[in-house]
């Protein structure tokens, strides 16, 4: 016998001894213990497996219940058996004395099984829950979790006026929240995350690209990150670049395996996904990941999944030309879609939801009586230490009444410098106004040059060949007159006299413009018509709206931003510098 085969041999009769030794109970629990730890401590093993050493770690060292529950909780969550790990959770929750950390933990995974299984009373309630509970300051996250649940629901009910309500709130905590730093950064880039899922909800999907992005310096949780690959996936596919939406379909679904977080978001990715592979004409892929979904390991129980996996597979199914079974997978989907339908009918989720506010808002109100009193109270202690502290009052008056002297004049001060400031503004206003009115007189005198112009064509209409050669070469020559006119520079000379700033600070904004571009700028801040600039610079009424369009570009402002409001703002910020300069000086 070989030392190899030695080897393998001793090995197995070491593991039998074991095996042996455990079916007959001579294991200590404290060996137990550590060989069912160790078998928790693998993602390979399947939730039914996970919950059943749980169970037996809990009789090998009975005592922690709490964690026990906890952990069969987050195997259920894997398996996609919410209504089980909302059990758990609510055992937990329920037991008496239980730490505000563990409570309110517990709590808001609740609900967050409840908002998976669509059962939004019961989300409700949860919310309620943590929002009424008393919390340290290192817990205040949970009142913005709690605020994000609320988002979630009303998105689910399509209320985005209320989602959006929520998730301001959830901002404003996250803003003022005293938990450790790494939570807060988890929250900001959650706000981000929620909105741009409410903005791809709402078909904006510029502005819901634009919150992932910008959530993504906030992302320290690899469990949320991936969450993030599935929205920018549905948003890359909503914008018309199917193969980025792909790669990252294919990064959530790989990355979120064994993820705890996005055990729920897992299978809706994965139809999503179904439902990309059906659009995009690649039928097979489809319909097997609908039967995988439905029928293999990572089928779900949740029905507004399922409802809408059967819808998937039905379009599959009628595309290949198989009309009976897709006609009986359609009617699968109806009837479970029908099923969710009538348990959260609309009626009855209106009046929960009211239910829920009228609850939330006699919380406020009765916060704000308890805030009155103790406001009360302080206007109390307030008073006897205004007492106790009259003679410091009586000390420290004649120096109060010297500051306030100081205060009075430096008030007249700052009120003459306001009044100069806005005889100034006045001053470039009327300027403004003069050279406007100039400009009208230049354009009428142009468009009577135009009128001459006119006149003369109309006049070379009854003339020879030659007499039409010899009218055309006026024309030319007069507006090569027009063309050398000193129009722009009376224009330029006015206007750098009441801004001499202005036109440097375009020129250094925005370097790539052209003189005629710039000429543009001018007249339309000056308010002058497509008309008044087509008689003033010899041009076309197209030719002045084709300028105005690159110069809109080139300045490179959105489409609901006007030429005139930009070049305006700039103007008063030009004009505000020239003012401060001019005080200085």
């Amino acid at each position: 016998m070989t030392n190899a085969l030695r080897t393998i041999v001793l090995t197995m009769l070491i593991t039998a001894n074991a095996l042996a030794a455990f079916a007959r109970q001579d294991m200590t629990a404290e060996m137990k213990t550590n060989y069912y730890l160790g078998k928790l401590k693998s993602d390979d093993i399947k939730p039914a497996e996970r919950v059943k050493y749980i169970d037996s770690l809990n009789r090998a060292k009975p005592g922690n219940e709490n964690l026990y529950l906890k952990e069969k909780a987050r195997a259920y969550v894997r398996a996609s058996r919410f209504g089980d790990a909302a059990e758990c959770y609510s055992r937990i929750a329920g037991q008496k004395d239980v730490p505000a950390y563990i409570y309110l933990d517990a709590v808001y995974w609740e609900a967050w099984c409840h908002l998976n299984m669509g059962l939004y009373e019961q989300t409700l309630d949860n919310v309620y829950k943590i929002v009424v509970c008393e919390k340290p300051d290192s817990l205040d996250y949970y009142d913005v979790e709690a605020d994000f649940l609320l988002c979630s629901v009303y998105r689910l009910l399509e209320n985005y006026t209320m989602s959006h309500r929520y998730l301001q709130a959830a901002q404003k905590k996250t803003a003022a929240s005293k938990s450790p730093q790494e939570l807060v950064y988890n929250l900001k880039y959650r706000y981000h995350l929620e909105l741009a899922g409410l903005y791809l909800r709402e078909g904006k999907y510029n502005e819901a690209l634009a919150e992932d992005k910008k959530g993504m310096k906030y992302n320290l949780d690899p469990a949320t990150r991936e969450a993030l690959n599935m929205d920018m996936a549905e948003l890359y596919d909503q914008i018309g670049e199917p193969a980025i939406a792909e790669e990252y379909f294919r990064k959530f679904i790989n990355g979120s395996t064994n993820s705890f977080h996005n055990s729920g978001n897992r299978v809706n990715a994965l139809s999503n996904y179904a439902y990309f592979l059906y659009r995009h004409g690649r039928t097979d892929e489809s319909l097997r990941l609908c039967m995988d979904l439905l029928h293999g390991p990572d089928s779900t129980n949740m029905l507004h999944i399922r409802g809408n996996l059967y819808d998937i597979l039905a379009k599959n199914l009628e595309r290949q030309g198989r009309h009976d079974e897709a006609y009986l997978a359609l009617r699968q989907s109806v009837e479970i879609l029908d099923s969710v339908t009538h348990s959260s009918d609309l009626g009855s989720i209106s009046s929960i939801t009211r239910n829920f506010e009228r609850r939330m808002a006699e919380l406020e109100q009765s916060r704000e009586r308890a805030s009155g009193r103790k406001m009360r109270i302080a206007a109390t202690i307030l008073c006897i230490l205004a007492v106790a502290a009259a003679a410091t009052v009586l000390w420290t008056w004649r120096r109060s009444k010297k500051r306030k002297r100081e205060n009075i004049q430096l008030a007249k001060e700052m009120e003459h410098k306001e009044e100069q400031h806005r005889a100034s503004q006045k001053e470039t206003t009327d300027k403004l106004d003069a050279m406007s009115r100039e400009a009208v007189a230049l354009s009428m005198r142009i468009a009577e040059s135009d009128a001459l112009l006119a006149e003369v064509a109309s006049i070379a209409a009854d003339a020879s060949m030659s007499s039409k050669e010899a009218v055309s070469a006026v024309r030319t020559k007069l507006r090569g007159i027009h063309a050398n006119d000193r129009t722009w520079e009376v224009f330029r000379l006015h206007f750098e006299k009441i801004h001499p700033n202005f036109l440097t600070e375009l020129y250094h904004r925005h370097p790539g413009l052209t003189q005629s571009e710039i000429r543009m700028a001018t007249f339309i801040i000056m308010n002058l018509t497509g008309k008044e600039i087509a008689n003033l610079t010899c041009r076309s009424e197209r030719t002045v709206e084709s300028t105005k369009y690159r110069l809109h570009k080139k300045l490179g402002l959105e489409s609901g931003i006007s030429t005139a409001t930009y070049l305006r703002s700039m103007l008063a910020e030009t004009s505000e510098t020239d003012a401060t300069g001019d005080a200085k000086v």
